[in-house]
């Protein structure tokens, strides 16, 4: 499941897209030859009836980001609004998810038509380093009280730019912090909520978005990382989502639908 929520970025391969596109940015490259060889290495995913719209998405935020949006990149948003293409995945959920992303489609196409008044600025890339060990055992405060469990499953700084640790999520909600014991018995939490497919919850987290997560992460100990424990992921997700994913599969499980 790539989707986190209904904004612009909100979705692994739109932040992909639009991190590639920055990136580059920032290296000095041409905006036309970093577009260029974004189609060149996405061209089954534009091509794609649910990825496609995605694509051009993130290129016209970049673009507009960097105050220089090509004009037929801005006639394809265009479409994808007035068309309402891409919209599958939302409409598989609930209702209101599919509105608001109609709603937000809308109001980025409005934006997309007024010249971006502060462009940024290319900066020079400062690596940040990921933020905690493999082995780390993680206690997550949880918005509605009580906590969660994550194992930290590798850290690994090859990035030049972005250090990032590989975290699993696992099947513990309690009013007590996690006791070594649950980090150790490796119950990896799955979720079915909403349009899941009992997938386990382990992803990437990069550390430079650390500092934007509000709710505490505490380190309670460390484990030894086994060879059998999951040493990848597709999914690059918020740091928010360690906390929350534990609260909604929970209140899903209880019959909370909402």
């Amino acid at each position: 499941m790539g989707t986190w929520n209904t904004s612009i970025l909100g979705d692994d391969f739109a932040s992909d897209v639009y991190g590639e596109f920055i990136e580059a940015y920032n290296d000095g490259k041409e905006l036309k030859t970093i577009r260029h060889g974004l189609e060149s290495k996405n061209k089954s995913e534009i091509n794609d009836p649910d990825e496609g719209p995605i694509f051009w998405l993130a290129v016209a935020k970049a673009q507009w980001d960097c105050g220089s949006l090509d004009s037929d990149v801005l006639a394809k948003v265009g479409a994808i609004v007035n068309q309402e293409l891409g919209l599958d995945r939302w409409r598989e959920g609930v209702t209101r998810d599919l509105e608001k992303r109609k709603k937000v489609l809308s109001e980025f196409y409005a934006k997309l038509q007024t010249p971006n008044p502060k462009p940024k600025k290319r900066k020079k890339p400062r690596f940040i380093p990921a933020i905690f060990e493999a082995g780390d055992c993680l206690a997550l405060n949880l918005s509605s009280g009580g906590f969660g469990a994550a194992l930290v499953l590798t850290a690994d700084n090859t990035h030049k730019i972005y250090g990032k640790n590989l975290i699993g999520v696992l099947r513990y909600r309690s009013d007590q912090k996690p006791p070594l014991s649950v980090f150790e018995s490796r119950d990896w939490l799955c979720l079915n909520h909403h349009n899941w497919k009992n997938e386990k919850f382990i992803a990437w987290y990069q550390g430079h978005s650390f500092r934007k997560h509000k709710l505490p992460i505490e380190k309670v100990g460390s484990v030894k990382i086994r060879w059998l424990d999951p040493k990848d992921s597709k999914s690059f997700t918020p740091w928010d989502w360690l906390a929350n994913q534990v609260e909604n599969q929970f209140d899903w499980e209880a019959g909370k639908r909402d």
